[in-house]
């Protein structure tokens, strides 16, 4: 569970960084949703993962993967409620995870984590 949530937390707060990644292998299955391949060198939840970005300001809205260090059956809605702005950067403030329904869509319960940012800062 530590490995899970370090490299969970590394890739949740990289982003969008991570996913400019150039090893990282894009589709786009519809406007705003985008499948990202992962090679093995970066640690992450699974090799296939879905990121929906609202069409207007481009912010992330929901990441869906399948937490296989946990179970194949893991499959997890990562829906961030909320954005805040936060030392002049537009960051996801409010995550809330919870299982994924087949169609994509988030389940909503039980919640698995809820992640509250309450300040963020680029140290360099």
């Amino acid at each position: 569970m530590a490995y899970f949530a370090n490299y969970a937390f590394w890739n949740y707060f990289t982003l969008p960084k991570l996913l400019m990644n150039p090893s990282i292998i894009w589709n786009e299955l519809e406007p705003g949703l985008l499948e990202a391949n992962f090679p093995e060198s970066i640690p992450t939840h699974c090799k296939k993962q879905n990121f929906k970005f609202d069409m207007v300001n481009g912010n992330l809205i929901q990441h869906n993967y399948t937490a296989e260090i946990i179970s194949g059956l893991a499959n997890a809605a990562h829906v961030i409620v909320s954005h805040s702005k936060m030392n002049g950067l537009n960051v996801p403030s409010r995550r809330i995870v919870s299982p994924k329904l087949p169609n994509g869509k988030a389940l909503g319960f039980p919640v698995l984590i809820d992640i509250q940012v309450h300040n963020y800062k680029i140290i360099t």
